[in-house]
C-alpha cells in the first residue's frame, strides 16, 4: 500500500512538473543537482545536447536510478556518442516504470561547434507510453534546442529549450502534457580542481527553479560532488571515478518526505 502511494504521488508530481525529468539525469549531474546546462561531456545526450558538441572520440554507456528506492519508479538508459568529421551525433533510450505500467524515450541530436566558443545541436524525443488496460502505446515527438558559449577559458554558459511548441500526448483516451522547460546556467573551474556550477529552470507555469553543485577534484581519478535542486526539493552528493577511458559515478540523492534515491552510471570514451 506505501509504495503503491509513493508511486502515485511521484506521478502526480512529475506530470505537474517536466515529464523529461524521469529520462535525462545521469548520476553526475544528479549528484551536480542536475545544475549540467552549460557542461560539456558526452553525458550531455541526457542534457543540454550543445554539451557534447566538443567530444572527438566516440563514447557510449549506460545508467540507471530507483526513485525512493521503488523498482516501479526505476529508470534504465543507454547512449550512443558518434563524431563524424566536424559534427557530432548522440542518441540515447531510456525507460522508466514497470511492466505494467512505463515510459519510453528514444532520443537522436547533432551537436556541433559553429565557432571556437560558440556551441549549438537540436535533438529530437519519441515518446511513447504503455498503460496497464492498453496493448496499444501513446506517442508524440517533441523537439530540444541547446546552444553554449564560452566566455574564458574556465567560465562556460548554457541555454535549452525543451518542447518549444509545448506538444502533447492524445490518445488512448489520454491527454498527457509535456510543458515547455527552459534553462539557464553557467559553470566555472578553478585551477582544474573545482567546478562550480549555478542553474535556473522554468516548467511550464511552475515557479522559477534553482539548481546548484560543486565537483571537487581529490586526485586525477578521483571526483567527489554535491548539489540541490529546489524544483525537487533534493540535495544530492556523489562520487566519481575515472581509469583508463572508463569514468563510473555514484550518487544518492534525498527528499525530505521520500527518501532516497540512488543512482549510477558507467561509460567508456575512446582515447
Amino acid at each position: 500500500m506505501i509504495r503503491t502511494l509513493v508511486f502515485i504521488i511521484f506521478v502526480l508530481l512529475v506530470r505537474t512538473g517536466s515529464a523529461q525529468e524521469l529520462f535525462r539525469i545521469p548520476a553526475r549531474f544528479r549528484s551536480l543537482g542536475n545544475a549540467s546546462v552549460s557542461l560539456q561531456s558526452p553525458l550531455a545526450v541526457f542534457s543540454n545536447p550543445a554539451g557534447f558538441a566538443s567530444e572527438t572520440t566516440m563514447a557510449f554507456g549506460a545508467q540507471y536510478e530507483n526513485r525512493f528506492m521503488l523498482s516501479e519508479l526505476s529508470t534504465r538508459s543507454a547512449f550512443l556518442l558518434l563524431p563524424v568529421g566536424r559534427t557530432n551525433f548522440g542518441g540515447s533510450f531510456s525507460q522508466f516504470g514497470a511492466s505494467d505500467y512505463h515510459e519510453d524515450k528514444l532520443s537522436l541530436g547533432v551537436a556541433k561547434r559553429l565557432s571556437s566558443r560558440f556551441s549549438a545541436a537540436v535533438q529530437f524525443h519519441y515518446f511513447s507510453l504503455k498503460l496497464p488496460e492498453n496493448w496499444q502505446r501513446a506517442t508524440t515527438v517533441i523537439a530540444d534546442l541547446g546552444a553554449q558559449y564560452q566566455l574564458a577559458d574556465d567560465f562556460w554558459l548554457g541555454a535549452q529549450v525543451f518542447n518549444p511548441h509545448e506538444l502533447a500526448i492524445e490518445d488512448l483516451h489520454l491527454e498527457l502534457d509535456y510543458p515547455m522547460v527552459l534553462r539557464l546556467g553557467a559553470h566555472k573551474t578553478f585551477d582544474n580542481l573545482l567546478l562550480v556550477a549555478f542553474e535556473l529552470k522554468k516548467h511550464g507555469e511552475q515557479a522559477l527553479g534553482v539548481s546548484s553543485g560543486m565537483e571537487l577534484q581529490l586526485k586525477k581519478q578521483l571526483q567527489l560532488r554535491v548539489g540541490i535542486e529546489t524544483q525537487w526539493s533534493l540535495f544530492s552528493m556523489g562520487v566519481g571515478y575515472s581509469l583508463k577511458g572508463i569514468q563510473t559515478d555514484l550518487t544518492f540523492s534525498y527528499h525530505r518526505y521520500l527518501g532516497y534515491s540512488p543512482s549510477f552510471s558507467i561509460h567508456y570514451q575512446l582515447p
